[in-house]
């Protein structure tokens, strides 16, 4: 009753739900539950009221804004060439709109921009001229995810300079992505549609490419600007540390993967520990202690800190690659940093339900992104269940009680996901995480940024600090082989379906509640908040 914004930011959730999953019974459940939870004639009944029409308004907003986005979210290529057709042959003029990314003897990128279509191959890959009408919609405005293929050394180098924002123009064979072939396989078709792409092209070699740098200001000015950055970051941390942990470090400090090992990726995975390769809260209030640390050390005013705190937070986002789990953090600590600042009162389901809605308005598919989904889960769960669990938990000292509360609850929380998604589970998952998570968090992250930061100082600090950084990090490989030899432990799951998982936070959620009774907010349960 106190937190009206996570009530109608959830109905607003539901409704998208709603539109996304029409034939799902267990939504009408949700929805009477909510309803129940509304009214159920504590306190207010006329607030209650108008929060229940709050929220059955943000849950009609929530199912037509998702509508009206997927509306949008249209191909006009499939209105002119017939969905038989294999492959369109177009020629194509626009811009590089994503980063390049080399892998051996392909380069991949998103391209925006018209394509001509010359013509249409059928699935017995018989040539048909395009009518007449197909030649006068030379103006297809699409997003294309572009695969050129490399021949030479050359051509390697060469796609390394290319940048977002640069002008293009190419012929080349477009496809639509396959879809899944299995029942629960990975579906390429929606993964790109989510993405607002429709359409695949292959390019073979740069004979047929032409590439122009803008010689203007333009929208992609700053991205190119921050890709830059970002690139220069990534050489600092390849020249300070080994190849066996220099992709670890990318991950682990401005988002970067592209250069991680998969096996040891899949070591992290295993034991439930791969939240530490996503930029999130972790990462945003180390970086923001340190800074408000530093700015309070050096008597800067509490206003002028907490200013500066939020005015870092969007460079930091970006410059860490925008993930969905660190513009969450961000999100919640510029609100929260606001909120110190003018003294108001801050509810932390509030803020997180500020920075969902937010996001969602920005682009509803982060409700179908496995990162997003377990960043808000888990975060829900500390801050609705650590206070419960930290009350009644029978563990001597604070700091080692807070600790496994944390990562107890973060383990049930994310349960559920981490099997529909990864379909397995450690059982020695909470004791991984309760070695490595304090390792990496408190040694290996502030070092790491602190070495990055000694090398635009002093390239000889930088290399003793990354030293360091790295015994350390071997010495937590070795702790997270030893744990994933002991496949005993190892289990793997189904899939569950969605009843389930909605069961299954119920049944936990009434469980804690009733082991924690009717204990009241104490200053302990809101430390531990």
């Amino acid at each position: 009753m106190n937190r009206p914004a996570a009530g109608t930011v959830t109905a607003f959730v539901i409704g998208m739900m709603l539109y996304y999953n029409p034939q799902k019974p267990v939504i009408a459940g949700i929805l009477l539950l909510f309803a129940v939870y509304l009214w159920r004639g504590r306190g207010d009944r006329r607030r209650a009221g108008l929060i229940a029409a709050a929220s059955a308004g943000m849950l009609l907003f929530g199912a037509v804004y998702a509508y009206v986005n997927d509306t949008l979210n249209r191909t006009q290529l499939s209105l002119i060439v017939p969905e038989p057709f294999g492959e369109v042959r177009a020629n194509c003029t626009g811009t590089v709109d994503t980063p390049v990314e080399v892998d051996g003897d392909r380069a991949f990128f998103v391209f925006r921009g018209t394509c001509a279509i010359e013509e249409a191959v059928g699935g017995n890959q018989q040539k048909q001229q395009n009518p007449q009408n197909h030649r006068k919609q030379s103006a297809i405005s699409e997003k294309i995810r572009i695969t050129v293929r490399l021949i030479s050394m050359e051509e390697q180098t060469e796609v390394r300079q290319w940048e977002r924002g640069d002008n293009i123009r190419f012929r080349g064979a477009l496809s639509r992505p396959e879809p899944a072939g299995n029942f629960g396989g990975f579906d390429y078709r929606r993964y790109l549609y989510l993405q607002h792409i429709h359409w695949q092209a292959s390019v073979k070699g740069l004979e047929g490419v032409a590439l122009q740098k803008p010689d203007s200001w333009n929208r992609y000015s700053l991205q190119r600007m921050v890709d830059r950055w970002r690139v220069s970051l990534n050489g600092r941390l390849i020249g300070l540390y080994p190849e066996s942990s220099a992709g670890l470090m990318e991950s682990l400090l401005i988002g970067y993967r592209e250069d991680l090992d998969p096996e040891q990726f899949r070591s992290f995975s295993n034991l439930g520990l791969t939240h530490l390769l996503a930029i999130s809260g972790l990462h945003v209030g180390v970086v923001l202690g340190a800074i408000l640390g530093l700015l309070k050390w050096m008597r800067i005013t509490k206003e002028t800190r907490l200013l500066i705190g939020i005015l870092i937070i969007p460079v930091f986002i970006v410059l860490t690659g925008a993930s969905p789990s660190v513009t969450r953090a961000g999100i919640m600590a510029a609100i929260a940093l606001y909120a110190v600042r003018r003294n108001l009162l801050k509810d932390g389901l509030n803020v997180l339900s500020i920075a969902a809605l937010l996001m969602l308005l920005w682009n509803p598919y982060f409700l179908f992104d496995i990162s997003f989904q377990l960043s808000f889960i888990v975060t829900v769960g500390l801050i609705v269940g650590m206070p419960k669990l930290f009350a009644v938990l029978p563990i001597p000292g604070r700091k080692l009680k807070g600790l496994l509360t944390v990562t107890l609850v973060a383990q049930v929380v994310s349960f559920p996901l981490t099997i529909y998604y990864f379909n397995q589970f450690s059982l020695l998952s909470l004791i991984a995480n309760l070695l490595i998570v304090p390792l990496y968090s408190l040694v290996v992250l502030p070092l790491g940024y602190v070495s990055l930061l000694a090398d635009g100082i002093h390239h000889g600090s930088a290399l003793v600090l990354g030293r360091g950084t790295e015994m350390i990090i071997r010495f937590s490989f070795r702790v997270i082989d030893g744990l994933n030899g002991l496949r005993a432990f190892r289990m793997i799951w189904p899939s569950p379906s969605f009843e389930w998982v909605i069961l299954y936070y119920a049944v936990s959620g009434w469980l804690l509640f009733r082991l924690a009774g009717k204990h009241s907010s104490s200053p302990t349960e809101e430390a531990a908040e």
